[in-house]
C-alpha cells in the first residue's frame, strides 16, 4: 500500500482513489477523506464474508498518535493505541487489529489523533 501527497498555490485542489483487489474482482473508489483529529466511520462490519479493512494516513511532518475505539451500544468500547509516523500510512484489519471475531450491527470506530490524519474504512 502506498500513496502521494501533491500541494499547490491555489486553493481546493481535488483529488479521488482508487481501490483494486488482488484478483481484480472489486474496483472502488471516491473523493479524498478531508484530514482531521478525529474521524468517525459507521460501516464496521464482520459478516457475511464481510471485514472491515481502515486505512489511515498521515500527511504531517509529526508523528501521530492515535486512538481507535469500537464502540457497540452500551457496551464498554475496545481501545487500541497506535502511532502513525510522519507521511505514514497503515492498513488494518479490523478483526485482527481489535482481536475480535464478532461485532455488534451497531458497532461504529472513532480515530482521535493528536495531528490531522485521513482516512477511511471498506466494509
Amino acid at each position: 500500500m502506498g500513496w502521494f501527497q501533491a500541494v499547490s498555490l491555489v486553493d481546493e485542489l481535488t483529488g479521488c482513489f482508487l481501490f483494486l483487489d488482488g484478483e481484480l474482482t472489486v474496483f472502488d473508489g471516491a473523493d479524498l477523506p478531508v484530514s482531521a483529529v478525529k474521524i468517525i466511520s459507521n460501516k464496521v462490519r464482520l459478516d457475511n464474508g464481510h471485514q472491515t479493512e481502515i486505512n489511515l494516513i498521515n500527511p504531517g511532518d509529526d508523528p501521530a498518535d492515535l486512538e481507535l475505539q469500537i464502540i457497540e451500544g452500551d457496551s464498554p468500547a475496545l481501545v487500541k493505541e497506535l502511532i502513525l509516523p510522519a507521511k505514514g500510512v497503515v492498513r488494518l484489519d479490523v478483526a485482527t487489529f481489535f482481536e475480535i471475531t464478532e461485532i455488534a450491527p451497531e458497532a461504529y470506530l472513532s480515530v482521535t489523533s493528536d495531528f490531522e490524519v485521513a482516512g477511511i474504512c471498506w466494509a
